[in-house]
Order: structure tokens, then C-alpha cells, then sequence
């Protein structure tokens, strides 16, 4: 089955190519990948966005700052566990999604 959408190369180099050759078979990865996958994989790309978003966000307070390194962990694991929890919430409602159409 083909994918939903196609990607496109990454325009970089002298021919609008990519010339990295793991950029390449990556892209080429993505072109060929069923509509399941591709929204799988939209999920785990959004949810790692957020993750990165939300440690940002507290990484600006001086609050956060001056915590100790271990307390800085435990509270970088918990938004870890958090945003693993949201992800397998949309997992199952994308599974759940294709097996009502598919």
C-alpha cells in the first residue's frame, strides 16, 4: 500500500539533492511507508517536539536552575514518562482509527 503523502527530498547540494547518503535513505524510507506507520510516526515526532518544547519552558526558570542535578533528572524523567503515556493514548486511538476504516 503506498503512503498517505510522499516526502520529498531534502533540497541541499549542487543538484537540490541531499548528498548526506543517510538523509537519502532516510527519505526514501519515508516515501515508502504505509499511511499506519505514517501517522505513527507523525505521533512520535509531535510528542517528541512537545518534550523538547516543555523542557525548554522550564529550563528558562531560574527556579529550575538552582535545583540539584538529581532533582533536575527525576524531573526530566517524569515529563519523559508523561509524554510516553500521552503518545500510547494516541497510538491506540490511531490503531483504533485504522481498524474502523482498514
Amino acid at each position: 500500500m503506498p503512503s498517505g503523502y510522499k516526502w520529498q527530498r531534502l533540497p541541499a547540494g549542487a543538484l537540490g539533492h541531499s548528498v548526506n547518503p543517510a538523509t537519502i535513505r532516510w527519505n526514501e524510507h519515508r516515501a515508502s511507508v504505509n499511511p499506519l506507520e505514517t501517522a505513527l510516526e507523525r505521533a512520535r515526532a509531535n510528542q517528541g517536539n512537545r518534550l523538547k518544547q516543555c523542557r525548554d519552558f522550564v529550563r528558562r526558570y531560574n527556579e529550575y536552575q538552582v535545583l540539584e542535578d538529581e532533582t533536575k533528572a527525576q524531573m526530566d524523567q517524569e515529563m519523559i514518562m508523561d509524554k510516553i503515556e500521552v503518545l500510547e493514548q494516541e497510538g491506540g486511538a490511531i490503531l483504533a482509527d485504522w481498524r474502523r476504516y482498514y
